[in-house]
């Protein structure tokens, strides 16, 4: 008795070369063993690796005598194939990756592509490449000069062969449709689901050898995920790097302008996210001039201080472009200097023409105007308030694990999986997590605003529709939600609230007078009337709105409160997206369309009438949620989780994109 694949697997060779076996019945035997237990996804170990890949002592007798107690196939009604049968049913029950002919070539060539799937996000341990890897080599090396194989060996062929194809078909579904069903997930994701059979797209892949471009294909071709995804590899090397992790103490906050220890380990942080300039001037300078510019006076201090990176010598006039120096001393006859400019990273500085030395000396632990670009960067990148200030929520992004960020990365990669691979030609993509929208012709972005989206209380949905038409000077029926919460009681305190705001109060259709309504007998919960808002200045949707009719009643428009497109978390609506620069948008979208062009769109804006326009060809719209991006810079973006969702996502991914299957 010898122990199953970990042992015998060992003993294998090259022999079926000249002296090639039916493996069918063999094959037949072990895919009934796969089929034979009902396992929920939960506790996903296939029957094939406990009955034929365990280190259990396991034989043919005792796997044909599994078989016999399985069922009698010769009076059961033959079931529905799985793709695991249906795969091997297009060959004929034969060895898919080992034959006589090409051994092992085909099989390499998958265990290449397993133990790249990092590059996805997926980790190679998912689909147990280690373990196959050792059988392949062993398979490859141990028997290569022997002539036959006994049936234990070819035992052990087909388990290699099954768990091979077991894996290939679980990496093409992974990378075809996630490795996760969104609609099982806690929270809302209702855009629709690819159909596809990958059995006869992988079988014909193996059949021609085109297997590396099979997988290509499976994931998805966008190119904002492939950019997302070679982010990843970099990010990766930087989580590898970061042994020696360096924290900032908390509580604390540097700004521009100081200095000390906090600030050098400020720089050594932020040197695992960019590229950041070398500290590469010499320590001290001096330097000999003799300014001919005379202006007016401005008396300096001997002991003042001013900051510089690097100086350039002009006849009359000493320039400094940055500000990582200070000039330490001034030796001139007089104690003065004729003239001090200064800006953040600019200094000027006129004398007479009076000889003056001066001393410059770096400061390495300075807070200068290089460090204070990349702190702003970082935060931007985070979105985080790009102030350049390092208070307490730009610490815990600098402090957070890296880990946790790779995470991240990975779980937004699985986003887009999800989606479908045709998502149109043209179409429109608002990433609500990341408060922006895009338009898109053929994957290039060229179109890009910022948007508001709902607070977390009043979440914004994800799902995908149809833009079918604009409503130029819209009218707003105001949510139920809204005129119970927060005009009822403005109403009841003055009915005067809603003429002043351009607010009808309707009750079938018709008007009503509100001073005729006794408020005190209105409550919140039986709500008789319906509020709608007049186009006008003032109203809520601005002058225009972006239409695809969906359950929700959500929809892009314009607004009033466009100060806070400045903000870095634009969670402000009550579920709707509010658009920077909606109409031009609106051009856009009516760009080859000669009725409506810019100059009559203002037109009809200005007569301050409702009119809708249909889009000659209705557009996608997808409303998505992504905390990871690279924008059309290239710039990475991991974005605050404002609704609180890449939590739950993170735990399901540790638990099943970055799971090992057991042994």
């Amino acid at each position: 008795m010898v122990k199953k694949f970990l042992c015998c697997c060992l003993l294998l060779g090259s022999s079926l070369i000249g002296n090639a076996q039916d493996l069918s019945d063999l094959v037949r035997k072990a895919l009934h063993i796969v089929e034979s237990r009902e396992m929920g996804e939960d506790e996903m170990v296939d029957s094939v690796e406990v009955e034929i890949i365990s280190e259990e002592l396991v034989d043919l007798d005792s796997l044909e005598t599994s078989i016999e107690n399985y069922v009698d196939s010769s009076t059961v009604e033959e079931p529905i194939l799985s793709d695991l049968q249906r795969l091997y049913q297009k060959n004929a029950f034969q060895t898919i990756w080992y034959n006589d002919r090409s051994l092992l070539i085909k099989s390499e060539g998958l265990l290449e592509i397993l133990s790249a799937t990092y590059e996805h996000g997926l980790l190679p341990i998912r689909y147990n490449y280690a373990f196959l890897d050792s059988i392949y080599q062993s398979l490859n090396t141990d028997k290569l000069n022997m002539r036959d194989l006994s049936e234990e060996d070819y035992e052990n062929i087909v388990a290699f062969d099954i768990i091979c194809s077991k894996f290939a078909l679980k990496l093409a579904k992974d990378l075809r449709f996630g490795v996760l069903e969104p609609s099982k997930l806690p929270h809302q994701w209702e855009i629709p689901r690819d159909e596809l059979d990958i059995v006869p797209l992988l079988y014909k892949a193996i059949e021609t050898n085109e297997l590396q471009g099979f997988y290509e294909e499976m994931a998805p071709q966008n190119e904002y995920y492939k950019r997302l995804a070679a982010s990843l590899k970099i990010f990766q090397k930087r989580v590898e790097a970061d042994t020696n992790k360096v924290l900032l103490k908390t509580p604390q906050k540097l700004e521009l302008g100081d200095t000390g220890q906090q600030v050098l380990l400020l720089k050594k942080r932020l040197a695992f996210f960019y590229e950041l300039p070398q500290d590469t001037l010499p320590n001290k300078e001096q330097t000999n001039y003799s300014p001919v510019n005379y202006q007016e006076d401005s008396i300096v201090n001997n002991t003042k201080t001013a900051y510089i990176f690097e100086s350039n010598l002009c006849q009359d006039t000493i320039f400094y472009t940055s500000d990582s120096f200070k000039i330490m001393t001034d030796s001139s006859q007089y104690s003065f200097v004729d003239t001090l400019s200064m800006e953040i990273d600019t200094l000027t500085l006129t004398k007479d023409s009076l000889l003056a030395e001066v001393e410059m000396v770096y400061d390495s632990a300075y807070f200068d105007s290089t460090l204070l670009k990349y702190v702003k960067k970082f935060q931007y990148d985070y979105g985080l308030k790009a102030d350049g200030i390092v208070g307490p929520n730009t610490i815990a992004k600098l402090n957070g694990s890296l880990d946790n960020q790779l995470k991240q990365i990975e779980i937004n990669l699985e986003r887009w999986r999800w989606l479908p691979r045709d998502i149109g030609g043209d179409y429109i993509l608002v990433n609500v997590a990341g408060f922006y929208l895009d338009v898109f012709e053929q994957d290039s972005s060229k179109l890009n605003k910022k948007v508001m989206v709902g607070t977390p209380r009043t979440k914004t949905p994800i799902f995908s529709n149809m833009m079918q038409y604009i409503e130029l000077n819209p009218y707003w029926t105001v949510p139920y939600s809204i005129a119970t919460r927060e005009m009822l009681p403005k109403i009841k305190k003055d009915p005067g609230y809603l003429a002043r705001n351009n607010y009808k109060l309707l009750s079938g259709g018709k008007a009503v007078n509100p001073y005729a309504v006794d408020w005190t007998n209105v409550k919140r919960g039986s709500f008789p009337y319906i509020i709608r808002q007049n186009p006008g200045s003032n109203n809520a949707l601005g002058e225009i709105k972006f239409m695809f009719p969906n359950r929700y009643s959500v929809y892009l428009h314009d607004t009033q409160s466009k100060d806070k497109f400045v903000e870095p978390s634009r969670a402000f609506s009550h579920g709707c997206v509010r658009l920077e620069k909606p109409m031009e948008l609106a051009e856009y979208l009516f760009r080859k369309d000669n009725k409506y062009t810019p100059e009559k769109l203002d037109q009809l804006l200005k007569k301050r009438k409702n009119k809708r326009i249909d889009l000659e060809k209705p557009i996608p719209i997808y409303l998505l949620y992504w905390t990871a991006w690279v924008d059309r810079s290239g710039k990475l973006h991991l974005q605050e989780d404002v609704y609180k969702r890449d939590n739950a996502l993170v735990e399901l991914w540790g638990n099943w994109g970055r799971r090992r299957t057991d042994m």
